[in-house]
């Protein structure tokens, strides 16, 4: 699979790891592959582009996922996408790490961003 078929936040195994084992979430793009956060970590690797296949559940959703999923879109649509991940709620009824680690680098990252931010201001305003 290479870079142009990969889409963010989908899961993706690489052809070398039996199907299951081990996956990876890409974040971002870059030049000569992608960002990704393993499913066992946290912290963002760096992926080469070739030899991906998207991971697909072998079971199907239950009715009761599928409504969490229902209920995480429509907060989001609703709420605004922030206020929904930062102060509606910490969606605890999600049993998917990959959205919790990415909710979390989210957060992080809108939290980085702010304090960026006003520094910068405070700055602007010391002379």
């Amino acid at each position: 699979m290479n870079e142009s078929n990969i889409e963010l936040g989908k899961k993706y195994y690489h052809a070398s790891v039996p199907k299951g084992d081990w996956y990876v979430v890409p974040t971002r793009f870059i030049e000569g592959g992608f960002k990704a956060i393993p499913y066992d970590s946290v912290d963002e690797s760096t992926y080469g582009p070739s030899g991906w296949e998207e991971w697909i559940p072998e079971e199907p959703i239950s009715d009761e996922e599928r409504e969490n999923w229902r209920r995480v879109h429509y907060r989001k649509d609703k709420e605004g996408f922030h206020y929904c991940f930062d102060s509606y709620s910490n969606w605890p009824e999600i049993d998917d790490r990959a959205f919790h680690r990415l909710r979390k680098l989210y957060l992080y990252a809108a939290e980085r961003l702010n304090d960026y931010i006003e520094k910068k201001h405070n700055e602007s305003n010391e002379y």
